[in-house]
């Protein structure tokens, strides 16, 4: 379905990102986003017109006119739409809600205008929309991404349209390379905003990027709008990654800029999970902290309680517990499957440092490991290999956290969580089908992660899920 790489666009640093997430809805709600009108039900059925903001599956070979039937998939599971239809507010209630000012919202009339009366045509004035809109932490200097896809159910010159906007923070963003807090995105009449797609026509999945001057919370907001009437409502779809897209049953890929636009082109092969709000470019120092892993932890305090495990074979079940004032270390070599390990380090000293060191090569192994000393750093490392193994791990208390972890093979679980005071700091590789993560971090102003995922074609991607909070 779709190949993840560790792409510039990738990786953001949030030092301090103190929101939930849900910006890929895949829990199949739109819960954390503020929506104008709508219904919490999942959408399976689609027509010209729409009922605000829902969350949906995707649009199975859906047919608006001339010919053309739309199959749009999101990435994971699940998706928004957004479709005006008889609760929507007008396009100026709309508007202001998600934080653009009259002065932006009478320069987009100004514009539509000069669009229809210079070769566009249709009538220009916008009437109903739909919205949705969020809070979202962004820092100066970052570029961040976010998924999104336009579908016309109306046909030339009667034009409708969709715009983004990033607004109510301390600085200015930029937006598809345009300073002012929004961009214009897909529209019907050709010429018109950042992409056109004539008549019954789809954007494909496209990728908006925005930075802002000033690090701060700012609103997040997206709008799909009529323009004449209130008939024949476009859709806006939005996810945190790009799907794929469908016309008669043949690959649509994202089409080009407007001419004269400054917005970007969407890469044919998407970049992968671009985490619009969250991850971390930042230096990862638990790459650095490795070295006190093996080697250099043999030649500590020899009262330093260290613990080798090598394990050979199937269907084993290995708990080992470490706890007191002493440093803890746990090397574990694996290669069999169906074992299932058990790890837990606690400690009462303020300096007690918790090591655990893992390689496995075998299939549907167990491992829980714990690591809860009221002070001291925490690392785990994590080498895996083959199918079905499924990994939790829980980094508590006070103390920097540090988690490596690389695995490949498919049908993977991995839950992560990083709690307390001091650095959280999670590097992760993972490969192969199904591979699912979910990711948490709290307790801190110093919450970074790096996360690559690839996958192989056959059999698709896991989902990821990535919370970070104080």
């Amino acid at each position: 379905m779709r190949k993840i790489l560790a792409a510039v666009l990738l990786f953001f640093s949030v030092p301090a990102f103190a929101q939930e997430a849900n910006f890929g809805f895949e829990d199949g709600t739109y819960n954390n986003w503020t929506a104008s009108n709508g219904s919490t039900s999942i959408k399976t059925s689609w027509s010209s017109s729409g009922s605000g903001a829902q969350v949906t599956t995707g649009v199975t070979n859906y047919c608006p006119g001339g010919g053309k039937c739309w199959t749009i998939t999101p990435y994971g599971q699940y998706m928004l739409s957004i479709q005006a239809g008889g609760d929507s507010p007008t396009f100026d209630n709309a508007a202001t809600s998600i934080g653009l000012t009259s002065t932006d919202i009478n320069a987009i009339k100004a514009y539509l205008t000069y669009q229809s009366q210079n070769g566009g045509g249709g009538n220009p004035t916008p009437t109903n929309a739909s919205f949705v809109k969020r809070s979202v932490f962004l820092e100066a200097g970052k570029t961040y991404t976010y998924a999104w896809n336009y579908l016309s159910t109306d046909y030339t010159p009667y034009n409708d349209g969709s715009l983004v906007a990033i607004t109510g923070g301390p600085g200015t963003a930029t937006v598809n390379n345009e300073t002012g807090g929004y961009a214009l995105l897909g529209f019907t009449n050709p010429g018109t905003g950042n992409y056109a797609t004539g008549s019954y026509g789809s954007t494909g999945w496209q990728l908006i990027q925005f930075t802002v001057s000033a690090t701060g919370t700012y609103t997040l907001g997206f709008m799909s709008f009529n323009l004449g009437d209130t008939a024949l409502s476009p859709i806006l779809f939005i996810d945190e990654v790009t799907g794929s897209t469908q016309l008669n049953g043949t690959d649509f890929g994202p089409i080009a800029p407007n001419e004269g636009s400054n917005a970007p082109t969407t890469p044919t092969e998407p970049a992968g999970p671009t985490y619009c709000c969250g991850g971390s470019d930042a230096s990862f120092n638990a790459s650095s902290i490795n070295i006190n892993k093996v080697d250099s932890f043999t030649g500590r305090n020899t009262q330093d309680a260290k613990v080798y495990i090598e394990q050979i074979g199937n269907d084993s079940t290995i708990n080992v517990t470490q706890s007191g004032t002493k440093n803890n270390y746990f090397k574990f070599y694996g290669n069999g499957n169906n074992n299932t390990v058990t790890s837990t380090q606690t400690g009462t000293a303020s300096t007690t440092a918790n090591y655990i060191d893992v390689t496995t090569t075998g299939s549907s192994n167990n491992f829980s490991l714990t690591q809860s000393s009221s002070g001291g750093s925490k690392g785990i490392f994590i080498t895996s290999a083959n199918n079905n193994n499924n990994i939790n791990i829980q980094q508590q208390n006070n103390g920097n956290h540090y988690a490596d972890i690389s695995v490949t093979g498919g049908d993977k679980s991995i839950t992560l969580i990083q709690q307390g005071s001091a650095a959280h700091m999670a590097a992760i590789s993972l490969s192969g089908n199904a591979t699912g993560l979910e990711l948490t971090q709290s307790g801190s102003t110093q919450l970074f992660y790096s996360i690559v995922h690839s996958c192989a074609t056959a059999g698709g991607c896991g989902t990821i899920t990535v919370t970070q909070g104080q």
